[in-house]
């Protein structure tokens, strides 16, 4: 999140964050947390998400569930709902599936491309619902390098970050 982004937020509101407990994900909600947003935080590690919880009190919201999943997207979208405008919907959540296109097993592809883009693609849609009735707000998809330019051994990292993008 860079200065520009974080300066033009305004405390309130609620924000939902894929992949929030840990790495990028937890640093993008501590920082919209700071700045007093409530953030719900969708992923898959209910122990990491309590101990964010624990840490950042109650404007971080546990919310578990899987990003390939639709009704995932939707509880949380509800829940942000129940705490204030849902504003912000970032799609962070990402799965390391390591190998090159002849080593990677259909089911590792599947996952890959269900958390990494599909994910993505859920959230973002079931953000713009809402946003809608409600009067707008920002959607940020999280992508990376590799999808412009691929790094060996991630076959399916970055053809879905190139989709992302």
């Amino acid at each position: 999140m860079n200065r520009v982004a974080v300066h033009a937020l305004q405390p309130g509101g609620a924000a939902v964050v894929t992949g929030a407990a840990k790495g990028i994900g937890l640093a993008i909600a501590e920082r919209l947390v700071e700045h007093g947003v409530t953030v719900v935080a969708l992923d898959l590690d209910r122990e990491a998400l309590a101990v964010a919880a624990a840490r950042l009190g109650d404007r971080y919201v546990m919310q578990p569930g899987d990003v390939a999943q639709a009704q995932a997207h939707e509880r949380a979208a509800e829940l942000a709902l129940s705490r204030g405008p849902l504003s912000w919907w970032v799609n962070n959540a990402g799965v390391d599936i390591q190998g090159v296109a002849h080593e990677v097993t259909p089911d590792a592809l599947r996952r890959g491309i269900d958390v990494l883009q599909v994910g993505a693609m859920l959230g973002g849609a079931v953000a713009a619902r809402h946003m809608r009735r409600g009067g707008g707000g920002s959607i940020v998809n999280i992508s990376s390098i590799q999808g412009v330019r691929a790094f060996p051994n991630y076959y399916i990292y970055a053809a879905a970050k190139a989709a992302v993008i």
